[in-house]
């Protein structure tokens, strides 16, 4: 943010349980909107700045918008970046993070309508006049390759029909917020007890020789308001 001159205020759309906006609070005034009640009241109790809200709703200006794993949870993804251009003020910078990669059985516990290429994310952007400053991919091969495995591993209880099953994706949605679809199985209890945090942290540095490519577990893109 600092690299790219992101300003206060800042909105963050999609707060879920407010890691980020913890960490942003320190040195940018910051406020979260997310739809969860159930996130919202997480972010209550760190004492962040935070409120039930749709981003469509939202009628304040800002200086900068963070957006990490949030479009692809609106079904009108166009519509949902539109209003992001409408809130910001003049040049004001967006900063957003999506899945990418071929939709898979997780997408339904996430929630997902969608991942998108870096193409794909850039031409919405652009389609919402917002200028591209800079954008990579992330994420492979270690965690490209983590999720594919994952997905061989575990079906989602009940939720292998239909990725796109009426209200399935809307309620996956909120419980995203807050919970991970692989939180209460086998394979989640046994990453809370390994001590893979420093490894973890050396593989992701790893991944950055491949960011420059069209391959990736995400697309990151920093765009401003012509």
């Amino acid at each position: 943010m600092k690299k790219y001159d992101f300003k206060s205020p800042v909105l963050e759309a999609g707060c879920g349980t407010g890691e980020t906006l913890e960490l942003v609070s320190k040195y940018y005034d910051i406020k979260g909107i997310d739809l969860s009640e159930e996130a919202i009241s997480i972010c209550k109790k760190k004492e962040v700045n935070a409120q039930r809200a749709n981003i469509v709703d939202v009628k304040e200006k800002f200086n900068s918008i963070i957006s990490i794993d949030v479009v692809e949870h609106i079904e009108d993804d166009l519509t949902a970046v539109k209003h992001f251009y409408k809130s910001l003020n003049k040049d004001g910078k967006l900063f957003i993070l999506v899945p990418s990669g071929r939709m898979m059985k997780d997408d339904i516990g996430y929630g997902h309508y969608r991942r998108y290429s870096k193409d794909a994310i850039k031409s919405l952007l652009e389609e919402c006049n917002f200028r591209i400053e800079f954008v990579e991919m992330f994420g492979f091969p270690v965690l490209y390759y983590a999720r594919i495995l994952m997905n061989y591993l575990y079906k989602l209880k009940g939720r292998d029909e239909g990725i796109l099953e009426e209200g399935l994706l809307d309620e996956n949605t909120l419980r995203s917020s807050y919970e991970h679809p692989y939180d209460n199985t086998i394979f989640g209890r046994i990453l809370e007890t390994l001590p893979i945090t420093r490894l973890l942290s050396k593989l992701l540095l790893f991944q950055n020789m491949f960011a420059s490519g069209n391959k990736g577990f995400a697309v990151i893109v920093v765009a401003s308001k012509s």
